[in-house]
This record gives structure tokens, sequence and C-alpha cells, in this order.
């Protein structure tokens, strides 16, 4: 934990050094639940604007959180930030918990534990003051709950209304919870269903999906009698197969972009690997552990015994199997990467069951007589098990390097843009394809020509109807007055409007953050283009010495005329 704390204040001092003093997240995303936080508790709104509803939060209960922060203590940049120190706190807390129910050994545990923080990502997902911690802290402790049923012997032991106990109460809540935190926390539930089904436990897998599904169908719910998609447009957008239509969704279903996933984010691979050798190796050793055959855990055995063993395997394969579905089910309908917040809620768990799995192999056979010591496999696992280090080693040094550097990325951009917005067109309507440090810092009027918070944008991306046209129609029928965006970004729907009136670009070094290094100026409204120069130029000292400006707005800038528009 102080390990964690420590780094945690470290980068915090290093980010904010860079950045002017100024405490920047290391994603603009934040500042999106920041925004609908801010509507929520100041206007009422769940949107990013006060102006309408927008189903643009692929968090609910972490939006919804916030909300209640803001409510007590005003709105404010800092709590994403406390929140995200709080809950890896508690994961940490709640992975110590359940390392502590097979492990005996403080030292391992602590290298477990570390592990987590270092390898797992922990710390740099801190800084995207988004939702991932918590995710995470709810997997973990989801894990704890259904370890605790499997080694207790009540899921299977106990007659009666055994899905009604506090035990599985503790798990339903858990799971519900963790699908309101992400949607993806469903492929955890999909997973326990699997499981509870196998063990016949008809009735407390169904009580565990409707506790799962509630909260997609209560948002899902409200959505659409607002007017918006059943699901959040962020999940739409973002999801395997979502932007085409069901015909694309049924080819996701059935093709491989699980193994592609897995390829290119070889660390989850890495975890499922390790994982399903020792599940194979662990197998010979099952029957050899005193009482587990008389446990009733393997099947649906009508006896118990009130003790268990510390490291059984019936207890470990049954989470194995959780851990590889859900990262599976990931890996074919969601995304990895993104300085490792879309897999921390896999990764810190599949770490601790490798712990685990490890432990309970080495122990068994230090427990064995000399003859049946096989040395050779002994060493070959050892050896696997360094090697498969190595990456994350390499991740870890590069994740906390990149944090400062993310940080900075978006001070010199978003938060530049909002502050610009702020000071020249706080009143009024400004299209962007990165909205949230404008939404959250300014009171304009923010389009979103990415959709996440349009459902307009979003409804013609689905349909294949998004195009230079749209693009123009959508920004100037509400009489937006400018647009800051990513050039590149549009090139698929046939480029920006020829119409609009480019002023000048930023472009900021080492971009690892933003969705281009360069974003481009334009006045939307040809009234408004000499405003606008005259409005970049003013505001050019401000900007950061790193950021390299270009266009029009560098040269003297226009006389001021009497037309109202100027």
């Amino acid at each position: 934990m102080l390990a964690f704390w420590g780094l945690t204040a470290a980068l915090t001092f290093i980010s904010a050094g860079s950045n002017g003093g100024h405490f920047v997240y290391a994603l603009d995303d934040p500042y999106i639940h920041m925004s609908m936080a801010k509507n929520f508790v100041n206007s009422g709104v769940w949107g990013i604007t006060p102006a309408e509803f927008t189903s643009s939060s692929s968090s609910p209960l972490w939006t919804l959180l916030l909300s209640g922060v803001y409510y007590i203590t005003g709105v404010n940049e800092i709590a994403p930030f406390i929140l995200n120190i709080i809950f890896a706190s508690l994961a940490l807390l709640a992975a110590f918990l359940f390392l502590r129910k097979f492990i005996n050994n403080s030292l391992i545990i602590t290298g477990a534990l570390l592990s987590v923080v270092f390898f797992g990502a922990l710390t740099q997902v801190v800084f995207t003051g988004l939702e991932h911690t918590l995710q995470t802290f709810l997997t973990v402790l989801a894990f704890y709950f259904l370890s605790d049923l499997l080694e207790k012997g009540r899921t299977f032991c106990r007659p009666g209304r055994t899905f009604l106990y506090k035990d599985y109460m503790f798990l339903y809540i858990t799971l519900a919870a963790l699908s309101a935190v992400r949607y993806e926390g469903l492929f955890v539930s999909i997973a326990v269903i699997f499981v509870l089904g196998y063990r016949r436990k008809y009735i407390a897998a169904l009580l565990t999906l409707l506790f799962a599904a509630l909260p997609a169908v209560v948002m899902g719910i409200i959505s659409v009698s607002k007017g918006w998609y059943f699901l959040p447009n962020p999940v739409l957008l973002k999801g395997a197969g979502m932007q085409t239509g069901f015909i694309s969704l049924l080819f996701s279903v059935f093709s491989f972009r699980f193994a592609v996933n897995l390829w290119d984010y070889y660390y989850v691979l890495i975890i499922i690997v390790l994982l399903i050798i020792f599940f194979f190796l662990l197998r010979g050793e099952k029957k050899e552990e005193s009482g587990t055959e008389k446990t009733g855990l393997l099947t649906d055995n009508a006896s118990c015994v009130k003790e268990q063993p510390k490291q059984n395997s019936a207890v470990l394969f049954p989470m194995i199997f959780v851990l590889i579905t859900a990262a599976l089910l990931h890996a074919q309908f969601a995304k990895f990467g993104s300085l490792l917040r879309y897999d921390l809620y896999l990764v810190a768990p599949g770490i601790l069951l490798t712990v685990i799995s490890a432990v309970k192999y080495f122990s068994v056979h230090t427990q064995k007589k000399v003859l049946q010591f096989r040395i050779p496999e002994k060493v070959l696992l050892t050896l696997v098990l360094a090697v498969s280090l190595i990456p994350f080693v390499f991740i870890s040094i590069r994740g906390v390097r990149n944090i400062p550097r993310a940080s900075s990325n978006i001070y010199n951009m978003q938060y530049q843009t909002a502050q610009f917005v702020k000071e020249y067109y706080n009143d009024n309507i400004v299209a962007l394809n990165d909205i949230g440090a404008v939404a959250f810092y300014s009171d304009a009027r923010c389009i979103d020509l990415w959709g996440i918070a349009n459902l307009e944008v979003a409804a013609a991306i689905k349909e294949g109807k998004y195009n230079t046209d749209k693009i123009n129609e959508l920004a100037v029928m509400p009489n937006a007055k400018i647009a800051f965006v990513f050039e590149k970004w549009f090139d698929k729907y046939g480029g920006l409007p020829q119409r609009w009136k480019k002023a000048g670009e930023w472009t900021i070094p080492d971009n690892i953050a933003c969705g281009d290094e360069r974003v481009s100026i334009y006045a939307v409204d040809k009234f408004n283009y000499n405003k606008l120069l005259r409005a970049l130029n003013a505001f050019s000292g401000k900007l950061p010495a790193v950021v390299k400006q270009s266009g029009e707005y560098l040269k003297p800038p226009p006389p001021i005329k009497t037309d109202p528009h100027q």
C-alpha cells in the first residue's frame, strides 16, 4: 500500500510540475463523466451539457457516484483522482484478503500485491480519473465472495434455499455493481453463471443473471424513454460489430477477433496461458489433496465436511475458469489498451490467481517424496514464470514514464482548447470531436461530431450515412460558431466541409494521449471568421511554449468592423 501511495505521490508531483502547476488527467474521457456529474448536480440533467439528456456514460454508477461527491463538496477537478486512490487502495485490500485465503506466507503475499501495483498498472490507471479502479476492486471482491462460497462448501452442501444465503447476496450485489460500473462486468457474471449452472444451481445462476443485468436494463429503459438507444453511445460506437448493425454483430460473434486482440495485447494472453498450464498441472494433484474427495465441491456430492483444505484445487479451478472466460469474452466483444485501463480488471485478478496457482503447485511438489519429485518440470516452470515477467516489467516502466507525458498532452491540447472556448465562446455553440474538457471547464454547448454525446451523429454512423454533408448539417443547423477537430478522424467519412474556413492549427509534441498530435480550428460560420482570428491571435501568447502554432491567425489581426457578426 505504501509503495502505491508513494509512486502515486511522485507521479502527481512530476505531472503537475510539467503542466504549470495544474493537475490534469492523462485522458480527455474523465472530463466527460465530470461534465455529466456537474450538470446532473447543478441542473438535474443527465447529459454532457445542461441543455438536454445524453446517453454518454458507459459507466452509470461512476457518474452517479461522482455526482454524489459533487453534491457534497461542490464541482471540482480533483474528486475523480481522490476516488481512484480510494478504490485502488480498496482493491489492494481486497486482494490481500483474497490471497490470505490461499497463502500463509506474508512475503509471497507482499510480492503479489506489488505485482498488481507495478505489473498490473494500478498506479497509472489512477491518473486516468476513470472508473477502472472501482471496476477492479469489485472484480477482486467478486472473486473473494465466489471463493468463499466454494471454500465453505455452502454452494453445494446445505439443503434448502442456499441461493438466498448472505454469501450469495454479497456476490449478487457485487456483480450488479460491477455491471453498473462498466458493461464489461457482464463478462465476469456470465462466467459465474456457467459455474453455477455446471453445479446445477440453476436458481442461483438465474438470480446472478437478473442482478447483473438489472443496471443495464434500468439505464436502457431510461435512455429509450428519452429517445436514445438502449445502450450508451460509447458502448454502441466502440463495441465490436455495433457500428454497422446486427449482421456485423453476428460476424463478430463467430469471428476470431479474440485471437487478434489477445495477440496484440499479449500480456493478457500470457496470464491466460499460465493459468491454463497450472490448471492441467494441478489436475493431477487434485485427488491427492487431503479431504478433497469428500468435500462435494467438484460435483453435487451429498457429503460435506466443515473444514476445507486451505489450497483446495476445487476452489481454484472454477475461479481460473471465470477469469479465462471473462478475458475471452472481453477480447471478442470489447477492447484492450489505452494506458491498460480496459485490462486492469482482468490483469489484477489474473496475477493473483497465477500466484496462488504457482504456490499451490510448488507446495504440493515440496510435500512429495524424492522419487516423485520432478525436478526438470519444476525448473522449467520456474523459467517460464521468470520469462513471463519480462514483458510486464517493460510495460510497467513504460506506463510509469507515460503518465506525465500523457498528462502534458491533455494539458497542452484539450485543457488549452477548453480555456480558449471558455474565454471567447462560453455562451456559444461549438463543434468538437473530443468534448470532455471543453464541456467540463466551459458553459458552451458542445456539438459532438464523433457521436459520444450526439444521437444524430451516432445514428448516421450506425446507418452508414455519416459523410461530409451530414457533418456540415449537424454543425450548421444548431448555429455552431467554431470547430476544434482532428482532421484525420474524418477522412473515412469524406473529410470536413469545404465551406468551413480554417483559422489555424495547434500541434503538440510527443503525443500518446490525444486523438491526434494536431488539432485544426475552423470557423463554421463564415461571418465569425475574423472574430475567430482575433480571438486566436489574442490567446496565442497564453499557450504553452511547446505547442506549435500555425495558420492565418498568426498574421496581424483584421480590423474590427461594425458588422455585429464580426
